[in-house]
């Protein structure tokens, strides 16, 4: 079964809905573009955006201007983390008056992991990624494409030097392992990126303004990184830990505007870096001491460990890997209070999903479900629990952190089987081949479900032998925030 889903082939009314759940509170988001199918073209550069207009126009002129033999075989896309705001209105409409630009509304977070999102909507296999204040000069794309065209099985990140501020002399080829400043980073130089014919060659990290890999490669971000901090080093040590290079390609330079006498559009807080630092840590096992006497000596020791006293009670309970719980939401708006609250109890992050607008109950609840499990492989999630309208959280919840493991790709919690006034309802904890594994078997669409339900009887009755059928396969290794 395909583990690679091209969601150009998802309607645009729900991958809208998934991009900008109801549930966030963004009202008037403007809607994405059509996006092109997986394949049509041979580079997708992306970038990230928040409340960053001018940026984004000026970095989206220059690969106009200065890459020009390079678009009509490249998709730009706008991944706009604040849809809401009035600028939002008008990287739309650019988007619709310029060629091969196409604008992606991202409402359900606000987090640099939005740029994870390029990956799931890329339309070729080689993408970069550009903050939305990055310039590229002539040349440094068509360095990328040259080594991934040499490369075409590569699981590297490849990264370049930052320009000066005059644009014409390298400041940087890369980022050292060292604390400073409440950050593990530090610029530095290598001589070996000086000359842009130069080979690439290793380096620790660079900085996360402008780099690039396969699309097949990226490794994904933690789902509950929180704000705007802390993704070097953690990306990097990924990309190693599967089997790929983190490199510096001379080539490929790029310039990033720093000075925001403006002001920068959102927050970074204390709160947010150490507990970002504290899920990539944790994530990759590795030990905090030095970390924490770090931010120890910046910081007030006790604003610390109030802080890590925090984040380790939202990953150390028995719940606390799962990366959230999604309630596929019926027409008729079921109350989804107590589920919520249930979730909220264990710190397990909570969306509601949907609803779907259909007057067939059948048909509502198979194409409901579908929609949260394209939720969480549209975010990436590795480890989630649906639950219906019917059945209970708590219960199906006592049962898991009983038992300790998910046992397989997928597993029945909680049943409240059919009767005469109701259709059933289950709660199921997935991981993510499992997600992969029942999008590949559930039809696509309203069109599809006639023939699919005639091929397999009513979903109730599908879903629960499916499930023992999967619990009988190994899942899939979870990447968690546990020690």
């Amino acid at each position: 079964m395909s583990e690679d889903i091209d969601m150009a082939h998802w309607s645009d009314e729900e991958l809208q809905d998934l991009l900008v759940p109801r549930d966030c509170d963004v009202e008037g988001s403007p809607h994405l573009s059509r996006l092109p199918e997986r394949g049509s073209v041979e580079l997708t550069i992306a970038i990230p955006t928040l409340d960053d207009f001018d940026g984004a126009w000026f970095t989206i002129a220059s690969l106009r201007v200065h890459h020009a033999h390079l678009m009509p075989a490249t998709q730009i896309l706008v991944l706009d983390n604040h849809p809401a705001r009035e600028g939002a209105v008008s990287l739309r409409e650019l988007a619709s008056s310029v060629p091969n630009v196409y604008y992606v509304p991202v409402g359900a977070f606000r987090s640099t992991t939005v740029c994870g999102m390029a990956f799931r909507l890329a339309a070729a296999e080689t993408v970069i990624v550009l903050d939305s204040h990055v310039l590229l000069p002539p040349g440094s794309p068509d360095a990328v494409l040259h080594y991934f065209r040499a490369h075409p099985e590569s699981r590297d990140l490849v990264q370049g030097p930052v320009l000066g501020p005059g644009g014409d002399e390298v400041a940087a080829t890369h980022c050292a392992e060292v604390w400073t400043g409440g950050a593990y980073s530090w610029w530095e130089l290598d001589g070996r990126g000086v000359d842009p014919h130069g080979d690439p060659f290793p380096v620790p990290m660079q900085g996360l303004g402008a780099f690039a890999c396969r699309r097949v490669a990226w490794p994904g971000l933690h789902p509950r990184l929180r704000g705007y901090s802390c993704n070097e080093w953690y990306v990097h040590e990924k990309f190693r830990r599967r089997g790929g290079h983190t490199l510096c390609l001379p080539g490929f330079r790029w310039h990033h505007r720093f000075p925001r006498p403006s002001g920068i559009p959102y927050s970074i807080t204390w709160d947010d870096r150490i507990r970002n630092y504290l899920i990539c840590w944790w994530e990759l096992g590795l030990d905090t001491t030095v970390m924490l006497e770090h931010f120890r000596e910046v910081l007030d020791s006790s604003y610390v460990r109030s802080v890590v006293d925090d984040v380790d009670e939202e990953f150390s309970s028995p719940c606390g890997h799962l990366d959230g719980v999604l309630f596929p939401q019926r027409h008729e708006l079921v109350d989804d209070a107590e589920v919520r609250q249930e979730s909220d109890r264990r710190k397990i992050p909570f969306w509601t999903i949907g609803p779907v607008e259909e007057s067939d109950p059948e048909t509502e609840r198979i194409l409901a479900y579908r929609r949260c499990l394209r939720f969480a492989y549209l975010y990436r999630w590795e480890s989630l629990v649906v639950t219906e309208p019917g059945s209970c959280l708590s219960s199906a919840l006592e049962a898991y952190t009983e038992s300790g493991e998910l046992g397989g790709p997928a597993r029945l919690l909680h049943e409240v089987p059919p009767g005469q006034e109701h259709q059933g309802s289950c709660t199921v904890v997935h991981d993510s081949s499992g997600v992969v594994d029942l999008l590949n078997l559930l039809p696509r669409d309203s069109d599809q479900v006639r023939v699919w339900s005639a091929e397999n009887g009513p979903f109730h009755s599908w879903l629960t032998r499916t499930l023992r059928t999967l619990a009988h396969r190994p899942s899939v290794e979870m990447s968690t925030a546990s020690r």
